[in-house]
């Protein structure tokens, strides 16, 4: 569904830049619960593209435009939680990682995952438009923190941090 919207947006002429606001899994050992990763590379691990376009088509971030919505995020999110820009894996689907493929993303030096992400970065790096993700981390899965467990965790911080990241964004789209 994620490549459907992905690639309306990208393919669209009126369409510049593209913000992704999601969630998803720490994978390092140095990420918390509600920690952001702004990530300007990603592992394509996703599957859904292959039709369109190969797996090595690169999945990057427009640096210039990551650059630009860290510091206004930073700036909402400074005292709560800790800004990353770590490597990020897009999987295909819901909690498919064992325990042995969440080691190797550790050990690939993979900061986080989702399921949308890398397509985005993918269809924005073909169609040569601007992207960003700004990824909430929500469980952590080598640290003990499950899924499930995770959506009752640290409720009123991630509720601040999602608050924090929509005012850092909306900030950076009406700044001069």
């Amino acid at each position: 569904m994620f490549a459907d919207i992905g690639y309306v947006l990208c393919n669209s002429r009126n369409v510049e830049e593209v913000i992704f606001l999601g969630t998803g899994g720490g994978i390092s050992l140095d990420v918390k619960t509600a920690d952001i990763n702004i990530p300007t590379t990603c592992l394509r691990l996703d599957k859904v593209l292959e039709i369109m376009l190969p797996l090595e088509a690169p999945a990057k971030a427009d640096k210039d435009l990551a650059s630009q919505v860290r510091k206004f995020v930073e700036e909402e999110v400074k005292d709560l939680v800790n800004l990353h820009d770590g490597l990020h894996a897009t999987v295909p689907f819901l909690l498919c990682e064992n325990k042995p493929f969440l080691v190797d993303m550790l050990n690939r030096g993979v900061l986080s995952v989702d399921m949308e992400l890398s397509v985005l970065y993918a269809l924005a790096n073909h169609f040569s438009k601007k992207a960003v993700g700004i990824i909430r981390i929500d469980d952590l899965p080598l640290q003990g923190l499950l899924l499930w467990d995770a959506l009752e965790d640290s409720l009123e911080l991630k509720s601040r941090v999602h608050t924090g990241i929509l005012r850092a964004v909306i900030q950076f789209v009406f700044s001069d």
